[in-house]
């Protein structure tokens, strides 16, 4: 298995990661369920480690890929700079969620403002990254280009 095979397998992990543990503190909101929004802080933790292979990954596949498909060096960059930011992002929410999980033990209940807290920056994560998944998908997917047409088929 090479980076290529790893970047594709585990890339959409801390998007839908991400989006998951959002909608979790959302349905534990409602729920008032202080469990579901330990999870929710636990899917965030386990997409903020998942960030990483697939950052260096992306590292070396651009290695391998670049050169057999010509793809755009500024196309690569832009993507290679939203991943930077995104995951660099995602990390910040994960050791973010470790410590809200560390500081209340499972006999207190999260405060609020910390879920609230968590909640809202997941969501600027999810935009860094679904930002970056999109970018590279227009690596490959010439048909997501903004300015591609379809008479070019």
């Amino acid at each position: 298995m090479n980076p290529i095979h790893v970047h594709l397998i585990l890339n959409h992990v801390p998007v839908l990661g991400t989006l998951f543990g959002l909608g979790l503190l959302c349905y534990a909101a409602v729920k008032s369920s202080d469990e579901l929004t330990r999870l929710g802080f636990h899917v965030f933790i386990l997409s903020a480690v998942t960030a990483l292979p697939v950052f260096l990954s992306g590292q070396g596949a651009e290695t391998l890929v670049q050169p057999i498909l010509g793809m755009s060096e500024a196309l690569v960059e832009r993507h290679e700079e939203a991943a930077g930011l995104g995951a660099g992002l995602l990390v910040v929410l994960g050791l973010g969620s470790a410590w809200i999980l560390a500081r209340y033990p499972a006999s207190q209940r999260l405060p609020s403002r910390a879920v609230f807290a968590g909640a809202l920056f997941s969501l600027v994560c999810a935009g860094a990254l679904g930002r970056a998944a999109a970018l590279g998908g227009q690596l490959h997917h010439t048909e997501i280009q903004p300015d591609w047409k379809e008479s070019a088929r």
